[in-house]
C-alpha cells in the first residue's frame, strides 16, 4: 500500500512538471491549468480509496 501512496506522489510531481514544462516553453496557461486539474482528480482518487481495516490508525 505504501508503493502505490509513494508512486501517486510520483505522478502528481510529473503533472506539475510537465504542466510547468509545458506553460513555458508555450508561454500558454492552458497546459498548467490541465495539470492542476490532473492533480486534484489524482488527490480525488487517492482518498475515495478504500483502506483495508487492518491499516486503519487505532482510535484512543
Amino acid at each position: 500500500m505504501i508503493l502505490l501512496e509513494y508512486a501517486g506522489a510520483l505522478l502528481g510531481l510529473l503533472f506539475a512538471l510537465s504542466g510547468i514544462g509545458l506553460s513555458v516553453l508555450t508561454g500558454n496557461a492552458f497546459f498548467d491549468g490541465i495539470a492542476t486539474l490532473c492533480i486534484g482528480v489524482l488527490l480525488v482518487a487517492h482518498r475515495r480509496h478504500p483502506r483495508r481495516r487492518d491499516q486503519e490508525p487505532a482510535h484512543r
